[in-house]
């Protein structure tokens, strides 16, 4: 099997040298921008340049809370991101972290609400970005599936990185 290498960065990498992970093989990035209403991660914009500066495929991803007003979280995401949008599609990153108290409806309701806008906004189809046992836990997989089966849906099998 022929595999592509990314890297999924945010804050909590203090420093990354693009051009070692260029060398690595890496190929693509996925940055986190945005989480929720309020936060933009402090990293992202200078990430997003130093990929691009190497090459790296870019794509920004929002961590979907869905509590939160759906319309407030994807309207944070499309202005961080602004207008260099990346190569990749923009991503909704779904995960259990801010999510545990939320029913399987409010998760897909507000998800889906956030794909729309942002889809609406960038002019292309977002990607999913989570774990296949999350989704099938919450039975989500299946649910958004059938709302809007042109989403792409983005796995990691492995995360161990050498950053």
């Amino acid at each position: 099997m022929n595999l592509v290498h990314g890297v999924d960065v945010s804050y909590w990498e203090p420093k990354i040298d693009w051009r070692v992970l260029r060398g690595q093989g890496i190929r693509f990035a996925l940055i986190r921008a945005t989480s929720g209403i309020g936060y933009v991660d402090s990293k992202f914009k200078s990430f997003w340049e130093g990929a691009r500066a190497e090459g790296i495929l870019r794509g920004a991803y929002h961590y979907l809370i869905a509590d939160q007003d759906a319309a407030k979280q994807a309207d944070l995401f499309i202005s961080t991101v602004g207008s260099d949008r990346g190569e990749l599609p923009p991503i909704v990153d779904l995960e259990d972290k801010y999510n545990e108290n939320a029913s399987n409806n409010k998760i897909i309701d507000t998800c889906k609400a956030v794909l729309d806008r942002i889809e609406n906004a960038f002019g292309r189809k977002p990607m999913i970005y989570s774990r296949t046992q999350y989704l099938n836990v919450h039975q989500l997989l299946l649910s958004i599936q059938v709302m809007k089966p042109l989403y792409h849906f983005f796995f990691f099998f492995l995360t161990e990185s050498n950053l």
